[in-house]
């Protein structure tokens, strides 16, 4: 495979120092390279596994040549970056404003025969000024004038400064900026991008933690779903207890909105979904948080567990608790004795739990798998001014919960899993 991409190496600084066997500029033996970064490694930048020890050496090396032209080549720099040769060797190309053969005597012996030295028009520090106006102006500027525009940036490989706009967006605007900044035009280059940058730094849903509804701290997560939708793509949602909220409600997490009570069937069911609306911020996984060193596990799939079968619950007041299955199909009332609100078909079980855990997640392990069992409804046990029913035998506590099969076919959605 002969790779012919080129990469900031900034970027690619960025993504080795996630691997723990980073090799020192030295002549040191390379550590082994961990599994899953030789495979990514091999997938995007085309670095077969035994050529990544020498390949993280040569982009060592262009990191201090770079430098060392910056300084040797001053206002006549015009940029620096590195490109992957065939065989996975990587290679340092200079960019400057004098002939190679003149910029070449101006860098050390050693450096002369390992870079790639091009001509360009430009240096980099008018570039880079220019830059500087864009983000000045920016800033002063009516905010009406950066419609469309979806960045800017200096590119050293095509030595220019870059504007880029989002598709169907009017060029004009960008010229007007570039006006407005009072950089030259001859610098310039407008692009049209596939779209304006979004953030990315959307939060998972898991299920067993906590959230809030009208803003106030009320049921925990149960499990992600997804519906359809007929023209492809799905909806997000999350399964939820029924008896927390009305349809409508606004829900959120740590002040931040997620979406809505879309779809609820309480008394008579204890179930709930909400729609994620702000799907900006946040996504549905097949996580639910448990007691483990990672903090939580993959769902994958769904099931019914025997009677007498083990099965664990998460929910936000007493975490991750198991227990054994008692019955099924079980009617129960969280009403009072003489204001019965009846909730049928559900399971008991004898794991403890406590206020805020309804709507949590409740599942067994089938093999080496974990499947979705059902959402938390009720318990029973918890002391006066206690937590919750931990501290209670477990003859005299009790947790319900949901069937999740019924839930789904009710609201025609299907689990996240694995």
């Amino acid at each position: 495979m002969k790779p012919s991409h080129d990469f900031s190496t900034t970027a690619l600084a960025l993504a080795l120092a996630m691997s723990t066997c980073a090799l020192a500029a030295t002549a040191q033996a390379a550590e082994p390279i961990h599994p899953g970064i030789a495979f990514a490694m091999q997938r995007d930048l085309g670095i077969m596994p035994g050529q990544i020890a020498q390949f993280i050496k040569d982009e060592d090396q262009a990191k201090v040549d770079e430098r060392s032209a910056r300084v040797a080549l001053g206002e006549d720099f015009s940029g620096a970056w590195t490109k992957i040769l065939p065989g996975g060797r990587a290679q340092l190309v200079v960019s400057t404003t004098l002939s190679p053969a003149a910029a070449r005597r101006r860098l050390s012996a050693d450096m002369r025969s390992r870079v790639d030295i091009i001509s360009a028009r430009h240096p980099l520090s008018r570039l880079e000024r220019g830059h500087k106006a864009l983000n000045d102006a920016s800033v002063r500027i009516n905010k009406r004038m950066l419609r469309g525009i979806s960045a800017w940036w200096v590119d050293e490989k095509t030595n220019r400064l870059v504007i880029s706009v989002a598709p169907d967006s009017d060029m004009a605007a960008a010229i007007d900026f570039a006006a407005a900044s009072g950089v030259d035009a001859d610098i310039v280059d407008i692009r049209t991008e596939s779209g304006m940058a979004r953030p990315e730094a959307r939060s998972p849903i898991l299920g067993g933690s906590n959230y809030d509804a009208n803003g106030r701290p009320n049921c925990s997560f149960g499990f992600s779903a997804r519906r359809a939708k007929s023209g492809g793509g799905y909806d997000e949602y999350i399964l939820t207890a029924g008896h927390c909220h009305a349809n409508g409600v606004a829900i959120s997490k740590n002040g931040i909105r997620i979406g809505t009570v879309y779809g609820r069937s309480y008394p008579g069911n204890d179930y709930a979904v909400i729609k994620i609306e702000n799907t900006a911020d946040w996504y549905t996984t097949e996580y639910v948080k448990d007691n483990s060193s990672d903090g939580r596990l993959f769902i994958s799939g769904t099931s019914v567990q025997s009677n007498g079968g083990s099965i664990c619950r998460s929910g936000w007041n007493s975490g991750w608790r198991c227990g054994n299955i008692i019955a099924k199909n079980v009617t129960i009332n969280q009403g009072t004795l003489d204001d019965p609100i009846l909730v049928f078909g559900t399971t008991k079980t004898n794991s403890c739990s406590g206020p805020g855990d309804s709507g949590g997640s409740h599942l067994s392990q089938i093999g080496s798998q974990w499947h979705a069992q059902g959402v938390h409804s009720a318990g029973v046990g918890t002391p006066e001014g206690a937590k919750n029913s931990c501290n209670t035998p477990k003859d005299k506590r009790a947790a319900y919960f949901q069937p999740v099969s019924e839930i789904l076919t009710a609201t025609n959605t299907y689990i996240v899993r694995r």
